[in-house]
């Protein structure tokens, strides 16, 4: 059986599937993949999202985890084993497994996909889900499954948008209804966007605003430049990205992006992630008080990003000069470069103001590009 979750930004489809692959191991004895095309991203991503669901459930005194091999094992025999598939010979090593998972499914290639169907044990109830943002309408899974007649087991096909996210609108209602606003906004500044993100339906976004990327590590031996921090807590994400640079070209690295961190657990990420306590941060001025308490935990080189006169657009610009490579295990990093665009007015003509959405990572980015490119003294927190 193949279930295919399709949604808009905040549909909670993420956390339907990972509910669902716990109570299918917790009803009885299966042997789960939960797969991410980049092994790095699921540390802060599918790895913390099913401990949380299984605690949820009030199941945690009934599993094992493994940390350092990110599996988790039920008391029934059941186990889900968290993989990426930059390393095929993770996938190989996995005996017999019953079920997978797909997150962000449209980064994987189909040959990604075919992989794992050839072994997946053949029975009546095994399930491959996949779930993903519609972002391309030249997708192959949407032509594997929706546009040639798919045949084969069961399909199962689900849309869910914003508006079907109950969980958040319940437990946070006020951040359900700011992440509602944004992306209704989006009906008048980006008819493309609003189409895939606020509607979930297949789409290309258009008008991008950095079209000067790739996607490349980081040359061996170049050390960080510095750090950029944009904060989060609710339904936006805290950000850290490492910035490297060389002549006119720059690497970004994203070592934080994850929603829900007070500032010691911030901390905490930090010191995990290797980040040089002197290390030079360049923080969101909007933030002085997250700033003196990260300063006070020992990051000695933290400090307020100076922004200058209309900062946004004049930091875009600053990055548009360059070349800017996007790290490998980059996921977040690289979904904001592939959708952050500009506005557009009611007639369709381009704005020259960017929306604001997709912008996390971009802006603790430009926060360290813009600072250091500004003169001593010039610029405030605008």
């Amino acid at each position: 059986m193949y279930n295919v979750l399709i949604g808009g930004a905040g549909s909670g489809k993420s956390y339907a599937c990972a509910d669902d692959m716990v109570k299918r191991c917790a009803e009885r004895k299966r042997r789960y993949i939960a797969g991410r095309k980049v092994g790095a991203t699921i540390v802060r991503s599918t790895w913390p999202l099913v401990l949380s669901r299984v605690d949820a459930m009030g199941l945690t005194k009934y599993i094992d985890q493994n940390k350092q091999e990110k599996t988790i094992t039920f008391a029934n025999g059941s186990q889900i084993f968290f993989i990426g598939l930059d390393d095929s010979d993770k996938l190989k090593s996995i005996f017999d497994p019953t079920d997978a998972w797909m997150e962000e499914a449209d980064q994987f290639a189909q040959s990604d996909f075919e992989e794992i169907d050839r072994r997946i044990r053949s029975g009546t109830d095994n399930k491959i889900t996949l779930s993903l943002n519609p972002v391309s309408q030249y997708s192959w899974i949407k032509s594997y499954f929706f546009d040639n007649n798919f045949v084969g087991d069961k399909l199962l096909s689900i849309k869910t948008t914003y508006k079907d996210n109950e969980v958040l609108r319940r437990v946070n209602p006020a951040a359900w209804q700011k992440q509602s606003d944004t992306l209704e906004r989006l009906k008048d500044t980006n008819p493309s966007a609003y189409r895939v993100y606020a509607l979930g339906e297949w789409g290309i976004i258009e008008g991008v605003v950095f079209t000067n990327w790739d996607e490349q590590d980081p040359p061996a031996g170049l050390k960080p430049e510095g750090y950029g921090l944009d904060f989060g807590y609710a339904s936006d994400p805290s950000a850290l990205i490492a910035v490297y640079n060389s002549g006119d070209d720059i690497w970004l690295d994203e070592l934080i992006y994850q929603s829900g961190l007070t500032n010691p657990q911030l901390s905490s990420l930090m010191q995990s992630s290797g980040i040089d306590p002197y290390g030079e941060i360049i923080a969101d001025c909007a933030e002085p008080k997250s700033i003196e308490e990260l300063a006070i935990m020992g990051w000695y080189a933290i400090k307020p990003a100076m922004k200058g006169p209309d900062s946004v657009r004049n930091g875009i610009g600053m990055m548009q000069s360059k070349r800017i490579h996007i790290s490998k295990r980059s996921y977040n990093l690289k979904k904001e470069f592939s959708s952050y665009s500009w506005s557009k007015d009611r007639n369709g003509r381009e704005l020259p103001v960017p929306v604001d959405l997709w912008n996390h990572g971009i802006d603790a980015a430009r926060y360290s590009i813009q600072t250091r490119g500004l003169d001593a003294g010039v610029g405030g927190c605008y």
